[in-house]
Order: structure tokens, then sequence, then C-alpha cells
């Protein structure tokens, strides 16, 4: 069996107890909440921090356990942070030869191949000039012609696409998504970076894997509340009967089962529902038969509608979004009254159209 790229099973007393791989060429993405351990398992990688128990591997040769310890410039790996982090006096072929020169390779022959990688990721033109005059857009474009030229054997991507405006982050994704493969790590807030670039998603809560899976399964079929929300969804938790989930208070939100094997939902048993924000509409007035009480935390205009968030119930309730008249949600802000959840703007009630609600169990 080939040994993985990447494998990670360590321990950081009080940040970080985890486990995950990377096959070569494989690309996974690191998701959870700020203070989850994101930070933490980079470090362990790109080897900034030792921990506590466990080991690290990069292609099967271990390079962090209890008696083994192999220093960051010893282990091949590229890591592209939030800054480009490029060196001021040097231009922007220096910067992405330095790598190379720092393995030993001959100043002409890192020169000729940092031309290359510039030329790889559409910036031949800059060779010459000083960091201090490169745009945002264009520092991450050196930055990872840095990082690949390197030649890594992981490459560990975090955040990105964080500093840079909307139109430098559409080119830099698109830009890693046409590089050849790499085993890479990818930790991400945006939910464009992981659906552009990953094959699978780990989410990390707590500082443990709370879910491992296909990118398409982990954002649409979540395990988590925070997966929910990152993949712009809600989650409500309830007992799968026919026709959609039971919820905690007898109401049965209508929804549709999911047509994935592994996930599917028995009638009786613990299930969840995934809500697209299209799923749940205001209704004016006190609800009716099968309408859900929803306590309002934010408002956004969406063109000729709102976008209403809130929480099913009340304020402990699932996380969830509804669509709503600009009327609608005028009116809802007009009626708030005192006795309202910290944070909340108003009570309304919804209703699901049962095919915006997939049913699961996973």
């Amino acid at each position: 069996m080939t040994a993985a790229a990447l494998e990670v099973d360590a321990h950081v007393a009080g940040r970080v107890r985890a486990a995950l791989t990377v096959a070569s060429g494989e690309r996974v993405a690191l998701v959870g909440p700020n203070g989850s351990g994101k930070s933490t398992l980079v470090e362990l990688v790109a080897g900034l921090v030792r921990p506590t128990a466990g080991h690290v591997r990069l292609g099967g040769r271990t390079v962090a356990d209890a008696a083994t310890w192999v220093p960051p410039h010893e282990r091949h790996v590229g890591l592209l942070g939030q800054e480009p982090l490029l060196f001021d006096h040097l231009s922007v072929v220096e910067n992405v030869a330095f790598g190379l020169r720092a393995q030993g390779v001959p100043r002409g022959r890192a020169r000729a191949e940092a031309e290359g990688w510039l030329e790889a990721v559409g910036v031949p033109e800059l060779v010459g000039v000083r960091r201090a005059r490169l745009s945002g857009g264009q520092a991450a474009r050196v930055a990872l012609a840095r990082a690949l030229a390197s030649r890594p054997q992981v490459l560990v991507l975090d955040e990105p696409s964080a500093s840079l405006d909307v139109r430098a982050a559409a080119q830099v994704r698109h830009l890693l998504a046409g590089q050849e493969r790499h085993a890479t790590l990818l930790v991400s807030h945006d939910v464009l970076d992981v659906l552009t670039l990953a094959d699978r998603v780990v989410v990390l809560e707590a500082g443990e894997v709370v879910d491992d899976a296909p990118t398409d399964l982990a954002l649409t079929l979540p395990r988590s509340d925070f997966a929910a929300h990152f993949a712009g969804l809600g989650r409500v938790h309830g007992t799968a009967v026919a026709g959609g989930l039971r919820l905690a208070d007898g109401t049965v939100l209508p929804g549709v089962a999911t047509t994935v094997p592994s996930a599917a939902p028995v009638a009786g048993a613990e299930a969840w529902a995934v809500l697209a924000p299209t799923a749940l509409r205001l209704v004016d007035g006190e609800g009716g038969p099968g309408d859900l009480p929803l306590v309002v935390d934010g408002v956004s205009p969406r063109g000729d509608h709102a976008l209403v968030t809130g929480r099913l119930g009340d304020a402990a309730g699932a996380r969830v979004s509804a669509w709503a008249s600009l009327a609608d949600a005028a009116r809802l802000e007009r009626a708030a009254t005192n006795d309202l959840p910290d944070g909340a703007l108003g009570r309304a009630w919804c209703r699901a159209d049962p095919s915006g609600s997939t049913i699961y169990a996973r």
C-alpha cells in the first residue's frame, strides 16, 4: 500500500487531538469555527509545534513523534498563508528562487526555475519588481509560485484568499484549481474555496474531527451545526417520520428523504433536516397548522426580498434562514416587543416547502 502524502494522528495538550490523512494528489479542506484547532494542525504539519503525543508522517516518513523531530526546513512542506510574507529587499524572481537556493540549487538554475513558475502562475512580467509595487493579487500569485517552486511534498494553503478583494480571490482560486495536483491541505472560512478546490472536507470542532467526507456530502448533509452554517444551510434535529421530521414540540417539518443510501433516515429514529434558505418563508399573522415559530435576529435585504435569520422555536433552537418580502421584514421590525431574548429583532411564523428540506441520518 502506498503511504499517504500526509498523515497526522497527534495530540497537542489543550489545543487539538485529531487524525487526518491526505493522499498524493488529493486536496483536503480543513474547516471549523475559530479556536477549533485548525492553526495548531497547520503548525504540526509545518513543524512549528511539537505534538504532546502521537505522530506526523510525510510520505510514510515520521517527522514528529516522541523520539523524532524533523525541523521545518527539512520537511518539504510548502506553506501559503493569509499574508504573502515576501522579502521586501528581494525582487520577485529572487523571492521565488529563495527556497531553491536554500536547498542548494545553483543560482542560474534556481532563477530559471523561478521564472518558469512565475510564467505558470501568470505573472512573468513581474520578474524584477519589488514587493512594495505589487498588488494584493500579484503578491498572492508570487507567494504561490514560491511555495510550488520549492517542490513541496505537501502544500498547505492557510486562508489563501482571506486578505484579497473579491476579484483577486476569484483569480487566485482559479489559479489554484488549474495547477498540477499536489497533496494539499486547505484551511479556509470561504465556502467557495472549499467547493472549488477540495475533494474532501474535514470538520474540526473543539480540537476534534467531527466529520471527514467527500465535499458534496459534507456540505449538503452536514454532521454539525457549524458545517451547516458554513454551507449556508439550516440544520434541524428530530425524529424521522413519513413525509418529514417530527420536532421536539410535535410539529412535523415536511421534507424529502435523501437519496444517499448511507444517510437514509429510518422512520422513528433520530434524524436531521437540512434546509436551504429558500425552503422557509415568513407568513402573515400567527401562522397555521404546521407553521413554525421563529425568533428573528437578522434581516438582510436582497433585491426585492429580504433574508431573515433566526432560531426555530426559541433563542436556543436550530439556526435557520427564511425569505420574506421587504414589507414583511419591515413589519417584523416595527412589531418588536420588550420581551424578546437578547439580540433578537422580533418573532414570526414561517412555512416550510418540502422540496427545500432534505431529511437524513449520518
